[in-house]
């Protein structure tokens, strides 16, 4: 229902000036695993993102937008070391955290409205992850196999167009995409969690 009610929308809005956009975008992607019922104090770990769009069904307000993404996921965990001479703690720390590399599909309606020489924008939509690389080294808090090879989610933020700082569109955006699915097969509770801050342009 709401689907049908945003494209009736952008049917709506959408005139004979409407244009559409290839573009490709880069930046920042900062990322944790939500354990429920678990103490495991996890870390947030930095990865680069990189992406390629499709943005059609431009009108004055409205555009639908079509992404595929590299993305690295996962957290970083520190445990300390033990030898026998040290039982209690050697002082050195081993991150055991899981990583995975996923390539990102996400449908994106946006809506965005111009100021001056600006044009601020909201933007949201279903996504799914298709995992395609893991973290292996010889210990980690979960088994690779776990892992699942699919993941569904929802990614929204907010972002700023500049039309006219150069001779094409640049853009700057900041966005959340938690996940709805978990991680790792049953019993596990553990979902990803990632900011991303990105620069762009469109051609």
């Amino acid at each position: 229902m709401r689907t049908s009610a945003l494209f009736i929308l952008m049917l709506f809005t959408y005139d004979s000036y409407a244009q559409s956009y290839f573009g490709f975008k880069s930046g920042l992607t900062l990322s944790k695993q939500q354990i429920k019922h678990s103490f495991a104090d996890v870390e947030y770990t930095e990865h680069m993102h990189f992406s390629a769009f499709y943005e059609g069904f431009r009108s004055k307000y409205l555009s639908a937008i079509g992404e595929i993404a590299y993305q690295r996921k996962g957290f970083a965990y520190d445990v300390e070391t033990t030898t026998e001479e040290h039982p209690e703690g050697t002082g050195d720390f081993l991150d055991v955290g899981n990583r995975y590399s996923y390539l990102s599909v996400t449908l994106l309606g946006k809506i965005r409205y111009s100021i001056g020489d600006f044009v601020p924008y909201f933007c949201a939509g279903p996504r799914v992850d298709f995992k395609i690389g893991e973290r292996s080294t010889p210990l980690l808090l979960y088994y690779n196999k776990w892992a699942k090879k699919r993941l569904y989610g929802y990614s929204l933020g907010t972002g700023l167009e500049l039309p006219k700082l150069f001779s094409k569109i640049v853009l700057i955006e900041f966005m959340v995409s938690p996940d709805i699915s978990d991680v790792y097969v049953e019993p596990f509770d553990v979902k990803n969690r990632s900011f991303q801050a990105s620069v762009g342009i469109m051609f």
